[in-house]
């Protein structure tokens, strides 16, 4: 059922406005929502035809669902030019700095999240389980949750200094290497929102060149094992 309600939230220290037409989305966003905004850097709306057009994209999900998602791709367009980006990916901290893992869908960056959860115990934090948004000024990086979170909505709305970056690769043998800066565009190139429009699309790729110039990115070729978390771990923090 439509309610055609609006809400305002604080993303990655942006003020937004949401105009919804169903509850669900406001459900999601929560823990985001922040009512005495008065102001605003990005104005979301979606339209009947926009949820369509989503639906038609891939597999069927619910009005509710697609317009959530709609909300989401408007909001990951206007990013760049506050400098920042979604990143397909997980977000933890250790001891209140950041680590992105990212990789292609299925490879297993939730098992590998997981892993670091149960071999360092409570200093470890999530931060987003899906799409993170990253912003890069100057080389200062800081990671941010989000409520786009996935199938299992790991997300809380906090941030932190982004320490490295981890491109996870299946292999048989633990092993990690830090990349080069011409590895890493390959790697992450995949892994961005890459809006559409040139400048959009120019100011992204700013923002990808300094993540690559301020943080190391790594890939690590990993089996389901505790080890590979311990390599990642020694590598990226020297413990």
């Amino acid at each position: 059922m439509k309610t055609n309600k609006s809400f305002d939230i604080r993303l990655a220290d942006l003020s937004v406005k949401i105009n919804a037409n169903y509850d669900f989305c406001e459900k999601m966003c929560k823990d985001y929502i922040q009512n005495d905004l008065t102001e605003y850097d990005i104005v979301a709306s979606v339209t009947d035809d926009m949820i369509k057009a989503e639906q038609s994209a891939g597999e069927k999900v619910s009005d509710q669902s697609a317009e959530f998602a709609c909300i989401y791709r408007n909001i990951a367009n206007e990013l760049p030019r506050f400098s920042r980006a979604v990143f397909h990916g997980a977000a933890i901290t250790y001891k209140d700095e950041g680590v992105l893992f990212t990789a292609k869908s299925g490879t297993g960056k939730t098992t590998h999240i997981k892993l670091w959860r149960e071999t360092f115990g409570a200093d470890v934090k999530i931060v987003n389980g899906d799409k993170p948004i990253i912003k890069a000024e100057k080389g200062s990086i800081t990671v941010y949750g989000t409520p786009w979170a996935g199938k299992e909505n790991w997300q809380k709305n906090r941030s932190a200094p982004l320490k490295a970056v981890c491109v996870l690769a299946r292999g048989d043998e633990n092993r990690i290497e830090r990349l080069s800066a011409e590895q890493s565009i390959n790697e992450l190139m995949h892994q961005i929102y890459m809006p559409q429009g040139a400048e959009t699309i120019r100011l992204t790729l700013g923002i990808l060149d300094e993540i690559i110039k301020s943080v190391p990115v790594y890939k690590l070729y990993c089996n389901i094992s505790s080890e590979a978390a311990k390599l990642s771990f020694k590598t990226i923090f020297g413990e």
